[in-house]
């Protein structure tokens, strides 16, 4: 309502006359960016990382109400995809998993239940803050429903993408594209780039960081996909074939670790093309190229699971952050 008459020039006037008219007629009156914040009329969207914590097997699942959704669990994990083609698109080329890198997992008999109330707790401490007006007023104090409706459209597309990983196991470039917006949008929400969330030892510590937070019951079902994307994001140095021994080696002046998180980054960038734009990272984007054998870990675009379980488990980060940011 706020945004409309904010960007209404009859209506800040104080003319609602047409507004009358429009909604007389049935038609929409105060609908900014309704069809992007969704989710929070049946909270689909903000479960879905949880039903998804254990890809490609499968754990749980809800059904949805106008009070929320319901979560049943299975107790245990089966297959969630079927090792042929389950409908007619799956005939199309694509690009899966090279190998396997999970397992069918036996959980403890709390599990699930653990795991469903951990994730809830989480999500009552985040909407108690995207729905607190003060967190979102401006430099002069006063209520900002600008930042407010950013603020909820991209917490919304945090939840959205890294549920859209997590359910397209099939199709591997399909999951880095959907890492790269990821990774972006961490960085719109924590100020952390993406050379910092792809270097392996920040990466490292956040996970450990997760180890000794969550729950070990919680854990075997919310951390598995973490420690996935970690070990790819180590396994990705690896392709740097020129420089496989010593392990102390560099590529293109960088140490490996440093080589590997501007790789990520230079094939983020490729989402417009290959080669670099700015003239100052030419030669370092054409070494990196050179160097690495383009063996890209399935596991890798699972990062965007580990910096979203890692943000929900900080609210006083992001309730800073959202309350600093212009």
């Amino acid at each position: 309502m706020l945004l409309r008459i904010t960007h209404d020039e009859k209506l800040a006037s104080g003319n609602t006359r047409h507004v009358k008219d429009l909604n007389a007629a049935g038609e929409r009156v105060f609908s900014s960016s309704e069809h992007l914040i969704q989710g929070v009329m049946l909270f689909d969207t903000y479960i879905g990382p949880l039903l998804g914590a254990l890809s490609p097997t499968f754990w749980a699942f809800s059904a949805h109400r106008a009070s929320g959704p319901i979560i049943y669990s299975l107790g245990h994990t089966i297959n969630g995809t079927r090792s042929g083609p389950s409908d007619f698109l799956h005939l199309l080329p694509s690009q899966g998993p090279a190998r396997r890198t999970w397992s069918i997992a036996e959980l403890a008999p709390l599990a699930c239940s653990d795991a469903v109330a951990w994730w809830a707790a989480r999500l009552d401490e985040l909407f108690g803050t995207v729905s607190d007006l003060a967190v979102f007023a401006d430099s002069n104090g006063i209520y900002s429903p600008r930042k407010h409706l950013q603020a909820l459209l991209t917490v919304e597309q945090f939840f959205r993408r890294v549920s859209s990983i997590l359910t397209s196991p099939r199709d591997v470039h399909a999951q880095r594209v959907l890492l790269f917006t990821v990774l972006d949008t961490v960085e719109r929400l924590s100020g952390r780039d993406i050379g910092r969330l792809c270097h392996l030892p920040f990466a490292e510590r956040k996970l450990n960081d997760l180890e000794l937070s969550i729950p070990p019951s919680v854990s075997s079902v919310l951390l598995p996909l973490a420690k996935r994307a970690v070990a790819a994001l180590r396994e990705l140095q690896d392709g740097f074939f020129m420089h496989r021994s010593p392990a102390s080696a560099q590529i293109a002046g960088l140490a490996k670790d440093v080589a590997a998180a501007r790789y990520v980054k230079v094939l983020r960038n490729a989402t417009h093309g290959h080669g670099a734009k700015s003239a100052h990272l030419t030669d370092q984007t054409n070494a990196l190229l050179a160097h690495h054998d383009g063996n890209i870990p399935h596991d890798l675009p699972l990062l965007g699971y580990l910096y979203l379980l890692d943000w929900i488990t900080h609210p006083d980060g992001y309730r800073r952050f959202f309350y600093k940011s212009s």
